[in-house]
């Protein structure tokens, strides 16, 4: 009977892609095939890329200031955004205004769109600039080169052991994600930037953006939450995954980090990978250590930058995703150390 009751009570709401279901008089938001919710706080949640079939790409956060929604980081894929700007509205009950772009990547920004207009969209200049000189070519360059690639890691997938297929997943939906947005893909840049903190005060809590200069990239920015102890990092931390050193300065981003950590924070959300806490920034700086002082000691014996690259990934970090960043890694730090000793970096 209580099955029974609970059919007869069903009523489906369509509203864009996403469904609000009532259950016994209880609304139910259906949950996005791209991402998982975690709720961190008292209206304060983490959308975690889903690794099986989700085109969200990158993390994202929710925070309800009490009197106004913030976004951080709305995705790769425009379709994922709009889940996302569904599930932040029905759980703060408030429209979205204000979405912050932590990180100039695509990634992180490709779904601003799904946002604009009804809400500023805030980034760093560098970011901004990077968005807008870079977006039209990188479209071009995915609508020339995804279709065929997509094709070759799905040849793969289909020969790959278990451990290969995990990886080779990731990549195809990231390949599947653009070719699914690339129709209706139109750069829409943040309208506001800043260059120094800016603290968003609302009728329940305080936001606190924070540039953090050269790092991950050139236009990188975390969000602290100081009345909940939670921190947004973007991709300034993965957790559990290879980081991408190729548009940074590693050195500048473990100071990044250390000063980040001087704020005790509870809990951490990567860019990429689980939510963390102060310990995952920790083994953040453990990852660009330990990469950098073995690119060194090759250096040091003489090594070429082909010996460098296949340094094998250390044990302790022979579990992490997004493997394929690892000889990047050791390429991006052989060519800056070597130039370095080479005394011609400036």
């Amino acid at each position: 009977m209580r099955t029974m009751n609970v059919i007869k009570s069903l009523t489906i709401v369509i509203s864009g892609l996403s469904l609000v279901f009532q259950i016994d008089g209880q609304s139910v938001l259906s949950e996005s095939r791209h991402y998982k919710l975690e709720k961190l706080a008292d209206g304060v949640y983490a959308a975690i890329h889903n690794n099986q079939g989700g085109y969200a790409i990158c993390n994202a956060g929710i925070v309800d200031l009490g009197d106004k929604t913030i976004v951080i980081d709305p995705f790769m894929s425009p379709s994922a955004a709009r889940d996302l700007k569904q599930d932040a509205e029905y759980l703060t009950g408030k429209t979205v205004s204000l979405v912050l772009n932590l990180d100039l990547h695509s990634d992180h920004n490709r779904g601003n769109q799904a946002f604009y207009p009804g809400a500023d969209i805030i980034s760093t200049p560098n970011a901004r600039k990077y968005i807008e000189t870079n977006f039209e070519k990188e479209l071009e360059e995915n609508k020339n080169s995804v279709p065929e690639e997509l094709k070759e890691i799905q040849k793969q997938l289909l020969k790959a052991s278990l451990s290969e297929k995990v990886e080779l997943t990731l990549i195809e939906d990231l390949y599947k994600a653009i070719m699914e947005s690339l129709p209706e893909l139109k750069m829409t840049l943040p309208n506001i930037t800043v260059s120094d903190t800016l603290i968003i005060y609302g009728s329940k809590r305080r936001l606190i953006v924070i540039p953090t200069g050269t790092g991950h990239t050139n236009g990188d920015m975390v969000t602290y939450l100081p009345d909940d102890n939670i921190i947004f990092m973007s991709d300034q931390l993965f957790v559990k995954c290879h980081p991408y050193f190729g548009d940074g300065d590693p050195e500048s981003w473990e100071e990044n980090l250390r000063k980040l950590i001087a704020l005790n924070p509870e809990i951490a959300v990567p860019g990429h990978g689980s939510v963390g806490d102060i310990n995952s920034l920790y083994a953040m700086i453990d990852y660009i250590e330990t990469l950098t002082d073995l690119v060194k000691r090759e250096i040091k014996a003489g090594s070429d930058e082909n010996k460098v690259m296949n340094i094998p990934i250390p044990e302790k970090f022979s579990d992490y995703l997004l493997s394929n960043f690892h000889k990047i890694n050791l390429r991006f730090l052989y060519r800056k150390l070597a130039l370095e000793k080479s005394g011609f970096n400036d």
